[in-house]
């Protein structure tokens, strides 16, 4: 989640040197790209041009046959450029140029993509084949591109010149003008044509499948609503009680896969008494603001005018919208609240590891399989000139570490390379998850030890992230160069151990709730209205608080980053911990009537789904990205909204396919495990009961 595109990387780093010397070297690197020379208006096709001229005699010799064929073409299309020929002039039309507003930080320019690759000239064996290319400067005072990737061109050539052809020609053209140029990979339209190997065809068949399976148990559930409902005719008076176990269990998991009863039981408002309802809007907004700084740093789509946004995302402002990374912490708040919550209400009899782990793997993974099985198959969906750098490579993650992605352990083992970035904090949560017993033990045996414990574990998290951010010289805040952005996320930001904090709060919160359960009672005024304070600080210090981090010549204290990076996470979950306690408890009754209202019940639950899914919506966007666009807060609003009701719609498509009919087959196959203390006589007879109650309803 912390990967930062190309665009990010300018917004983070630009305006770092002193502005008179590093406008200096934009100057000199202005200059030098413009003072190319040659016979048409693309600097980089004069280049092209230039370099295959004067190497030309050198290697069209025997042993050099490779380069033969692109030096061929390139005079082909030269000549044809002079002679106005609409296949040439359609060539350079695709081709980038110098961008204009390249000092207000327009440095991409990505030409024409589909014109490119679309040209096809038979007579002489001509394709089109789009090229990028990077471009570095040699001055001592480099800018910001020096980092990543620097001043992004697009050129258009005939499709026999590989990479390493034109970087050659370039090389030997611009070298002496004191640039770098970088070719870094080159499309066709043959190459973004869908291909089909033996995984996309199983995955696709495993999605015809589900989909087959879905229209069974949808079908069965409106034949039963249009059949006369007789219950004696269904369920005899006498059977074998295996018998009836064994039908209910075929008919209650054919329904499990019933859309209409999925929907149903998706918009069912719920009523329980001691359900924490509040939870369900929390879970909501923190997908959104999720969702929307991934749009913030993980668009590919160059910006127009990044100069001005570097200035205005150090606004004090601002850190709201950076920093929105802070939801996670919720998530993990409540991941801890409900699992204490669950398990100290009742601290009878053993606690059933088995099931308590595997309950959890299913409640995870089938969404996640399905979003990786999407990852594998995305570059079938793409037709865009960011297929190979962005859509290929995502693709190729994911056929190398899927497994560690699927095992939960893809925060540890390689995790700069994961397949589906976000999944890190799933991987994080489960090992959480799997430590959990431990203290479940101390709650069940020796519960007044408890608040010892929890605060020894979270001083435990916060100092591991102090030293571990003091070594290796981390900066606070969202403003920094790529490496540190890779290494503070492998060492600090991923890692469960350093996310602890706010999942151990969420915990000792759900100790708290239950003992509120057994003896309710109210908070005076006065400590509302203290706790109200305190939990509103805490928030502004861990959103707000990173504002001098992020200025312009601030120089960095180790210790005050250290600090701040220990400390803001905690905060951040002890205000949102504040928020469900008054909720829950009554103290707050407009707030919890809107974060528990059933409008937002639904998105509540669809809150998983929509997590694991949202970069593949967000994916099918960037698929087609072929232009810069300029940055405005209204049309940065309008492409959130746009990602979130999309969203929406893909998790409640992923929720009512996969993820609702995986927790009712869970339901049925695994409630033995769950629930070990009934007979079996018991069992049989609930679930005549619940056979017939479903009856009924239909």
């Amino acid at each position: 989640m912390r990967i930062s595109s190309c665009t990010l990387v300018f917004l983070v780093t630009v305006l770092s040197c002193s502005m008179a010397g590093e406008w200096d070297v934009y100057e000199k690197f202005y200059t030098r790209m413009m003072s190319t020379e040659g016979d048409t208006y693309s600097f980089i096709v004069n280049a092209i041009f230039n370099g295959a001229k004067h190497m030309a005699t050198d290697y069209l010799l025997p042993n050099h046959q490779e380069f033969n064929k692109c030096f061929m073409d390139l005079g082909k299309f030269r000549e044809a450029y002079q002679k106005k020929e609409l296949w040439a002039l359609k060539m350079l039309d695709a081709s980038a140029k110098f961008p204009s507003g390249f000092l207000k930080g327009n440095l991409v320019d990505l030409g024409n993509f589909k014109e490119c690759i679309n040209i096809d000239n038979k007579n002489l064996d001509i394709v089109g084949k789009n090229c990028f290319v990077f471009f570095e400067t040699l001055a001592k005072n480099k800018p910001w591109v020096s980092n990543m990737v620097t001043v992004e061109s697009s050129v258009c050539v005939p499709a026999s010149c590989e990479a390493m052809h034109l970087q050659t020609i370039l090389y030997r053209s611009l070298n002496s003008r004191g640039l770098l140029p970088y070719v870094g990979y080159c499309q066709t339209k043959d190459s973004l044509k869908p291909q089909y190997a033996t995984l996309d065809i199983i995955i696709l068949t495993s999605f015809s499948i589900l989909g087959a399976i879905l229209f069974i148990g949808t079908s069965y559930d409106i034949l039963l609503h249009i059949l006369p409902q007789d219950t004696s005719e269904h369920v005899p008076l006498i059977e074998n009680g295996k018998d009836i176990e064994e039908r209910s269990k075929l008919h209650r998991s054919i329904l499990s896969f019933s859309l209409l009863a999925n929907t149903a039981d998706l918009f069912k408002t719920d009523t329980a008494a001691k359900s924490i309802k509040c939870l369900y809007g929390l879970r909501f907004l923190s997908a959104c603001f999720i969702i929307s700084i991934h749009r913030m740093i993980l668009d590919p789509q160059p910006l127009s005018n990044s100069f001005s946004i570097e200035l205005e995302i150090r606004k004090w402002y601002r850190a709201l919208q950076m920093n929105a990374y802070l939801f996670v912490d919720l998530f993990f708040v409540m991941s801890g609240l409900l699992i204490s919550y669950k398990y100290s209400s009742s601290m009878r009899g053993k606690l059933k590891l088995f099931y308590y782990f595997i309950h959890r793997y299913i409640r995870l993974t089938p969404p996640l399989l399905v979003c990786v099985m999407l990852e594998l198959i995305s570059p079938i969906f793409c037709d865009g000139p960011y297929c190979e750098p962005f859509i290929q490579r995502a693709k190729q993650r994911c056929l190398d570490n899927a497994i560690y992605t699927l095992t939960y352990i893809n925060n540890f083992i390689n995790p700069s390379h994961k397949c589906l970035l976000h999944s890190w904090y799933l991987s994080a949560d489960m090992q959480m998850y799997f430590l959990a017993p431990i203290l479940i033990l101390f709650l069940k045996k020796w519960r007044r030890s408890i608040p010892f414990i929890l605060l020894s574990c979270l001083a435990a998290s916060m100092l591991s992230i102090f030293i571990i951010s003091y070594i290796n010289e981390l900066d606070a805040g969202y403003i920094g160069k790529n490496d540190f952005y890779e290494l503070d996320s492998k060492l600090v930001y991923e890692p469960f151990y350093t996310r602890a904090g706010p999942w151990i709060i969420g915990f000792s919160l759900g100790i708290i709730l239950q003992s509120f359960n057994k003896e309710p009672y109210r908070l005076k005024k006065k400590t509302v209205t203290l706790g109200w304070i305190v939990a509103i600080i805490c928030l502004l210090v861990a959103v707000f608080g990173v504002y001098p981090f992020v200025q312009r010549g601030y120089v960095h204290d180790h210790i005050s980053d250290s600090l701040y990076k220990a400390f803001h996470r905690n905060l951040f979950g002890l205000g949102c911990a504040w928020i469900i306690y008054v909720c829950y408890t009554g103290q707050s009754e407009l707030l919890n009537q809107i974060l528990s209202s059933s409008s937002l019940q639904p998105l509540g639950k669809v809150s998983y789904c929509l997590y694991v899914i949202h970069p593949f919506v967000q994916m099918l966007q960037y698929r087609s990205v072929s232009s810069s666009r300029k940055y405005s807060d209204l049309l940065q609003g309008s492409l959130v909204i746009g990602d979130i009701c999309y969203s929406v719609v893909f998790a409640i498509i992923l929720h009512l396919t996969v993820e609702a009919p995986t927790l009712k087959l869970e339901n049925i196959f695994l409630a033995n495990l769950r629930d070990n203390s009934k007979t079996k006589e018991e069992e049989r007879l609930e679930m005549f009961k619940s056979n017939s109650d479903e009856k009924g309803q239909v």
